[in-house]
């Protein structure tokens, strides 16, 4: 069934991210206060939803991984230096997982610092029943599909930013701060031992958990799943007929 739900999911976010694309060109024409700030916001939704799409699948429409990478980096560091407040540090934060993603770890150490130097934020065992939460850094929908974690889909949380931490800090082999990390998580959700999937749980209902499984090698506890292949979705077919620069992942 992972080719039908993976094309579902495909052929909906690229929806989503045609639609905000009309609704940009109309907030803008309108040159107003409202307009413009409705405007941003879909900006930094248009990042969550690519940032989504790359942790998934590698790629993004029409071009292949490394091109994905440059254009997703791009468009996210121009947020950066567009933004302040929230709207900068939520794309931070999506920086941030493209770089993790992409194996620039430092990078990835530089955003989630950046972050939790601030102190903007506050982790909250709570957070995703909660529409005000102080750990929101992107968020707020309300969830109409009855995803796990609780009523509310916030994409982009502190507790993430953590995690990104704690894994770009393993990577390069800096242990004891990875060890400082995963202490402020476990006295903050109760989290007992040390074990990775036990933080990437934290995330179940955000959209965000998947791409981490693949980034620490952990396999998926899910009939089928197969650690070839599965720790990407495959493209589909319509996909690759329509852009011949796609390349399908290994093992579909």
């Amino acid at each position: 069934m992972i080719e039908y739900t993976s094309s579902t999911f495909w052929d909906f976010a690229y929806q989503t991210i045609d639609e905000c694309k009309k609704y940009l060109e109309q907030l803008t024409s309108l040159n107003t206060a409202e307009g413009w700030e409705a405007s941003w916001n879909l900006t930094v939704d248009l990042g969550v939803i690519q940032s989504q799409l790359f942790g998934y699948y590698g790629k993004l429409i029409p071009n292949d991984t490394q091109e994905s990478q440059e254009y997703l980096i791009y468009y996210l560091t121009d947020l950066v230096n567009t933004f302040d407040t929230e709207k900068q540090l939520a794309a931070r934060a999506l920086l941030a997982k493209i770089s993790l993603l992409s194996g620039a770890y430092d990078a990835a150490i530089q955003e989630c610092q950046y972050i939790l130097n601030t102190n903007a934020f506050v982790l909250d065992p709570q957070a995703l029943n909660n529409l005000e939460s102080k750990e929101v850094i992107w968020g707020g929908y309300k969830d109409n599909f009855g995803n796990p974690g609780g009523d509310y889909i916030h994409p982009v949380l502190l507790r993430e930013v953590y995690l990104m931490a704690a894994i770009a800090y393993s990577q390069t082999g800096r242990e004891m701060e990875v060890t400082e990390v995963k202490n402020i998580l476990n006295e903050a959700f109760s989290i007992e031992g040390a074990e990775w999937k036990d933080y990437i749980n934290l995330l179940q209902g955000t959209g965000s958990a998947y791409p981490y499984y693949r980034l620490l090698n952990i396999p998926i506890e899910q009939t089928g799943f197969n650690p070839n292949k599965h720790f990407y979705l495959p493209i589909p077919q319509t996909a690759l007929d329509t852009y011949p620069g796609m390349k399908q992942n290994s093992g579909y």
